[in-house]
């Protein structure tokens, strides 16, 4: 009988894994997800208090899953948890398959952790929303993905673009801030694809992604914001042809003409 594997609290949990066979052979499952319960039998949460449950183990292999999408809190209990994964595999009814691993507490340092604090210069409301949105926001600042200097500068050029070039951060008005956020959070993300090695984590409905995740991975939650970004734009251009753009100051983005309204005129 194999020893259950033993993981920390606040790291991935990648060495919580499973294998699956058909005809003594490793196959890809056509379905597979997992549910993890504490020693006292609940179900467990996960760091950012979602409930381990339903899912989708993270391929590694042919055949080969891991639970590494999930980090549990550094207040999670010691002791021995259960995993139960649920495993369909082709042309094969579901079955389910319990494991054990062992949680032991301790801080736990990473070595991508250098000490450093993030924020190089003051925060200020639209650096944190940046950050918010992102799901920087370790309670550590030193373990932030980004410098305070780079967001800013990420928000800056985003509204330069939005604007194309009509206002600064400064002139900019609520509705640019908010559609800015889009092209500055795709910044981000396209960062983190050419340098894994900063920590950061990020929550995409309720599935909690931790820095493990593919540079291609990155680069499609970019081209959804940009789907929303290119979604809204349209629709102003077509409001400022049929003349029925809004009149709220809030969103005066129709005082300059979208590039894209003007390769339509």
């Amino acid at each position: 009988m194999s020893t259950p594997p033993v993981v920390k609290p606040g790291t991935p949990l990648t060495a919580v894994d499973v294998e699956v066979f058909l005809a003594g052979v490793l196959v890809d499952a056509t379905a597979i997800t997992y549910e993890i319960r504490d020693p006292g039998g609940a179900v467990a949460n996960d760091e950012d208090g979602i409930a381990v449950s339903g899912y989708a183990g993270r391929k590694v292999g042919t055949g080969r899953y891991d639970a590494g999408a999930v980090v549990l809190p550094q207040t999670a209990a010691a002791g021995t948890y259960t995993i139960t994964w649920t495993i369909t595999r082709p042309s094969q009814p579901a079955i389910t398959r319990a494991k054990t691993f062992v949680v032991e507490t301790g801080q736990v340092e990473d070595a991508a952790k250098d000490g450093t604090s993030r924020r190089d210069i003051p925060d200020t409301a639209n650096i944190n929303t940046l950050r918010s949105l992102m799901k920087d926001v370790n309670p550590d600042e030193t373990r932030w993905a980004f410098f305070n200097s780079e967001l800013q500068d990420y928000v800056e050029k985003a509204i330069t673009v939005h604007t194309a070039g009509a206002r600064t951060e400064a002139s900019a008005t609520p509705d640019d801030i908010a559609m800015s956020m889009f092209l500055a959070q795709c910044s981000g993300y396209e960062a983190l694809a050419s340098n894994s090695s900063r920590r950061f984590r990020w929550q995409d409905g309720n599935e909690s992604v931790d820095k493990s995740m593919q540079a291609n991975q990155l680069i499609a939650l970019c081209k959804a914001l940009m789907d929303k970004y290119d979604k809204i734009r349209k629709q102003r251009a077509d409001e400022l042809q049929a003349g029925t753009t809004p009149t709220d100051p809030a969103r005066d983005l129709a005082v300059f003409i979208p590039r894209r309204a003007r390769r339509l005129r």
